[in-house]
């Protein structure tokens, strides 16, 4: 007879044996899906690649005929502008002619203002040269009579002072002299 516990256990072994089934078959799923990922990549890089090459080889082509007509446009806008010169080149003459009359004459007044202008400058160049120098002559008159009068000062100071002293020497004698006179005074 099959006791309860061994069919719990039965169940149990049972249940233990369907996860692992799951987990297995998912590992396997897992496996599936990773190769085949990695087989899309693969293939995907390949076709990446291709269409990388072809799209650089689309622009490749593109920029060439873009280049092409651009070339075109510049010689076709080169031809036209040597037609157009062609055109206008029995006019130049007559407008060198045209153009020289006219630009003489304002020539000529563009040169006689210019010279007036430097006229002008150089008279004001001498003028300010002029001002300077009775600028400096001034301040040399002044330095020189400043230089002359504290001369004259210094001078002045030691007569006054050779004064003092004859005036001193002199009462000095004086006193001398009278000191004398007493003593013979008083000697008497």
């Amino acid at each position: 007879k099959i006791g309860f516990d061994q069919i719990e256990k039965a169940r149990e072994a049972q249940l233990q044996r369907e996860r692992q089934e799951k987990i297995r078959q998912r590992k396997l799923e897992s496996k599936r899906v990773d190769h085949l990922a990695r087989a899309l990549r693969e293939e995907e890089q390949k076709l990446l690649d291709d269409w990388a090459d072809e799209i650089q080889q689309q622009d490749e082509e593109f920029l060439d005929i873009a280049e092409a007509k651009a070339a075109e446009d510049q010689i076709a806008a080169h031809e036209a502008a040597l037609r157009e010169k062609e055109v206008l080149l029995p006019f130049c003459e007559m407008k060198e002619t045209w153009v020289t009359t006219k630009m003489g004459k304002r020539q000529e007044e563009l040169v006689e203002k210019e010279e007036a202008r430097e006229a002008r400058a150089r008279a004001k160049v001498v003028k300010n040269k002029i001002e300077r120098a009775k600028r400096r002559r001034q301040e040399a008159e002044q330095q020189a009579e400043k230089e002359r009068e504290e001369k004259e000062e210094a001078r002045r100071q030691e007569e006054e002072e050779q004064k003092k002293k004859e005036e001193e020497h002199l009462k000095a004698e004086r006193r001398k002299k009278d000191e004398e006179r007493r003593k013979e005074d008083g000697e008497r």
